[in-house]
C-alpha cells in the first residue's frame, strides 16, 4: 500500500512537471510567434516606406522618360552683314544675290580704320562720323527667301527721309531699272543683309548723308 502511494505520488508529480513544461514551452512558442509577427509588420512598413521613397525618387528623377523635356532644335544661325549688291542670279528668276561685303564703321573705329587705310592723317576725323572700308573684293552669293522684305530709305515730297518697306520682287524690278543689262550703277548704295543659314531673310538700305 505504501508502494502504491509512492507510485501515485510520483505519477502526480510527473504530471505536474509535464504540465508546467508544456505551459513554459507554449508560452515560449507564443512569444516567438509574437516576435515573428512584429518583425513581419516592421518589415512590411519598411518596404512600404521604401516603396514610397522609390516612387518619390522615380517621380523626381529627371531621367524618367515622361519627365524629360523635348530638346528643341537649335536656332538657326543668323548674321547681319553690310555690303554692296552686285547682281541677282538668273538661274531661276533672281533666286540668288551676289554681294560684296564691306565694313561700315562709325565713331572711333571709323577714324582708326581711315587712318590705317591712309584716307586721313592721325588725329583727323572722318566726315559725317562714318567710314566704309572695303579691302576684300571677294564676292559672295546667297540664295534669297522670296518673302524677304526690303527696307528702303526714300525721300518724301518735303525732302524728309521716309522708311519704306517693299517686296523682294519690287526691289529687283527697281534694280533692273537702275542697272539695265546687268550694268552695276548703284555701287554707292550699301545694304545690310540679314542671313539665316546663308539665305537672305531681309535687306535694309543704309542711309548716309
Amino acid at each position: 500500500m505504501i508502494i502504491g502511494f509512492l507510485f501515485m505520488s510520483v505519477l502526480i508529480f510527473g504530471l505536474i512537471v509535464f504540465t508546467v513544461w508544456q505551459n513554459i514551452s507554449l508560452s515560449g512558442q507564443i512569444k516567438s510567434l509574437k516576435n515573428q509577427i512584429a518583425q513581419n509588420e516592421n518589415s512590411g512598413a519598411e518596404k512600404t516606406e521604401g516603396s514610397d521613397d522609390q516612387e518619390s525618387k522615380t517621380s523626381d528623377d529627371p531621367k524618367k522618360s515622361d519627365d524629360v523635356a523635348t530638346i528643341p532644335d537649335p536656332e538657326k544661325p543668323r548674321s547681319k552683314e553690310f555690303g554692296y549688291i552686285k547682281r541677282f542670279g538668273k538661274t531661276n528668276v533672281y533666286n540668288n544675290m551676289v554681294i560684296d561685303y564691306a565694313q561700315f564703321l562709325t565713331g572711333a573705329k571709323a577714324n582708326a580704320a581711315a587712318v590705317k587705310d591712309g584716307v586721313i592723317a592721325a588725329g583727323e576725323h572722318v566726315d559725317n562720323d562714318y567710314y566704309i572700308s572695303n579691302k576684300n573684293t571677294r564676292l559672295r552669293t546667297h540664295d534669297i527667301d522670296p518673302d524677304a522684305p526690303v527696307h528702303m530709305k526714300t525721300y518724301s515730297s518735303s525732302g524728309d527721309i521716309k522708311p519704306t518697306t517693299i517686296t523682294m520682287k519690287q526691289f529687283m524690278k527697281i534694280w533692273d531699272s537702275i542697272n539695265p543689262h546687268d550694268k552695276v550703277l548703284a555701287n554707292d548704295i550699301g545694304y545690310w543683309v540679314v542671313l539665316e543659314d546663308e539665305v537672305v531673310k531681309s535687306v535694309t538700305e543704309q542711309y548716309v548723308p
